[in-house]
């Protein structure tokens, strides 16, 4: 049961790959979290801008629309839902700082306690109060109903209960620090189980968030209303008083739409945003931005032998140009890596990556043994754009140092049952943690990094590693979670455990006469960064 909801998880989440084209505060060395640092992120940081609020906001995606229950098939729309719902955490993308909308306070008690006290006031769409009971549910259905949310949490749900009206105690297996960083929704307890989990009423569903879903037309679109009840008063008044989100079948439908006016904001293919690079767009444009995560290259440790001798790793390390595999990979999206977590992240060491020499290469694969020919290695992917063109970059230049590889390729599905197989036969893999990431965690970046039962090639097969990356994890002490990141990073690099190639971002298209560059990058509507309720709030267009 374990490895099906492994699956599971790996099949919601990636889900989302082809959009591209494919902290808790401790209570060691912090006091709780009070009003003033729980609340809405600092308005200092809000970028000043010459655009007007208007009423109406329309937005594209691709892939369907999704729905507003979270963790099970089909995926939920997790843009829609920021608007419905209020999350219990959020991170802020520029200061990388966990907040909460709905706490007053949170802390971790002991090492496997954790307490969060709601604010008073939070009210749902249908006018019901929203108490700790609320709170606990809105973690405890997910195991109710099958959802894949909780798995890693080691939440020992029994246990999580409502102490007070407002005061919910949480009990994990051990210490998690990265409980925060997941994004659970608020839902009212009261109403889900009256309608239950089949209920039509989750496409139109009770939520504390600023805007209630008014309209739902399969495959075509979605409106978003807000609220003249909205409870948050101290987020200040609701600008933007309607959002549509319209669905279309392909990326370039939905591009031909945003140059045309058609939608205000979508993210934008690779080739389309090239395209824009070389030709301009009038009344439109388009930004990188961050995902907060990596790609690498990941030696499948776990199902061939030949990467316990470390000579070997150098070899592909060093004879793999990987700045121009990552060129051909992501095109002008590409940004260069310089270690297993992105520039931006609190937890960045800039270790390097090897340098690129085919003849060092070459030598290296002598002294382990293997003359040219002997080696062969073999991998499955999918068919997306990301992995083709990654994979066949690597065919490329592993052959020039006497590597054989041969790639298969398959649909999701496919690809995924062999990646959750130890008898796969997969020895190695090109991946990147397909949703957005905005504290740039090299937990979340590193998926399956400690993982035996999921994506096998992924796993690390390092003790020291191992080691340092549990305290990352499961440890309430920040400082040492942030120098085990840093160990992390640095053991990967002298070992050569994995070869990171790309920080891995996204490319919106918006209009130019309803955002500004900065205004469109700070709320941009995509994989993991969800921004829309914040972006509806007349804060964000002072």
């Amino acid at each position: 049961m374990k490895n099906a909801k492994a699956i599971l998880c790996i099949l919601l989440a990636l889900a989302m790959v082809f959009s591209l084209g494919a902290c808790a505060n401790s209570s060691k060395d912090n006091s709780p979290a009070s009003s003033s640092n729980v609340g809405s992120p600092d308005a200092s940081l809000e970028p000043e801008t010459s655009v007007k609020a208007p009423e109406s906001i329309t937005i594209g995606r691709t892939g369907g629309l999704g729905r507003f229950l979270a963790g099970i098939a089909p995926i939920e729309n997790q843009t829609a839902c920021d608007a419905v719902f209020d999350s219990v955490f959020r991170t802020d993308p520029k200061t990388k700082q966990v907040f909460s909308d709905i706490l007053e306070s949170w802390e971790w008690t002991d090492d496997t306690t954790f307490v969060m006290k709601m604010k008073q006031n939070v009210v749902f769409s249908n006018g019901d109060p929203a108490t700790a009971d609320d709170l606990v549910f809105s973690y405890a259905n997910h195991k109710e109903r099958g959802s894949n949310y909780l798995n890693a949490f080691g939440l020992i749900l029994d246990q999580c209960v409502a102490t007070d009206k407002y005061t919910a105690t949480f009990k994990f297996e051990r210490p998690y620090n990265m409980f925060t960083s997941m994004i659970i929704y608020l839902v009212d307890k009261k109403w889900s189980l009256e309608v239950g989990w089949d209920s039509q009423e989750w496409y139109n569903p009770v939520g504390s968030g600023p805007y209630k879903c008014t309209e739902y037309v399969s495959d075509d679109h979605l409106t978003l209303v807000a609220r003249d009840d909205y409870w948050n008063k101290d987020a200040g008044p609701i600008a933007v008083k309607q959002f549509i989100i319209k669905n279309y079948p392909d990326s370039a439908t939905m591009f031909m739409d945003l140059e045309t006016g058609n939608i205000d904001f979508c993210e934008v293919q690779s080739t389309d945003y090239s395209r824009f690079l070389t030709d301009g767009g009038e009344g439109f444009s388009c930004a990188l931005v961050p995902l907060g995560c990596n790609l690498f290259f990941h030696f499948g440790f776990l199902n061939n032998p030949i990467w316990k001798d470390q000579k070997v790793r150098e070899a592909i390390a060093c004879g793999i140009n990987w700045e121009e595999l990552g060129k051909v990979t992501l095109g002008d999206m590409y940004i260069s890596a310089k270690s297993l977590v992105p520039e931006s992240s609190p937890e960045f060491l800039n270790t390097g990556v090897p340098k690129f020499d085919q003849e060092k290469a070459k030598q290296l694969l002598a002294e382990a043994g293997y003359s040219a020919g002997d080696l062969k290695l073999k991998t499955f992917t999918m068919q997306a754009n990301l992995y083709k063109n990654s994979c066949e970059s690597f065919q490329f230049y592993a052959q020039q140092i006497g590597i054989d590889v041969t790639i298969e390729y398959g649909d999701v599905s496919t690809a995924i049952a062999k990646w959750v197989d130890p008898a796969g036969g997969i020895d190695f893999g090109i991946f990147y943690v397909p949703q957005s990431n905005p504290g740039g965690s090299l937990r979340i970046g590193l998926w399956n990094a400690n993982e035996l039962h999921g994506v096998t090639w992924a796993y690390i097969d390092d003790d020291e590693f191992q080691k340092a990356f549990t305290d990352v994890v499961y440890t309430t002490d920040k400082d040492l979670s942030l120098k085990s990141a840093k160990e992390c990073q640095q053991l990967s690099f002298d070992r050569t455990l994995m070869v990171p190639i790309a920080e891995m971002t996204a490319a919106i298209g918006y209009r130019t006469d309803v955002f500004n560059e900065q205004l469109a990058k700070d709320y941009f509507v995509t994989n993991g960064n969800y921004q829309i309720g914040r972006l509806g709030l007349a804060s964000a267009w002072k």
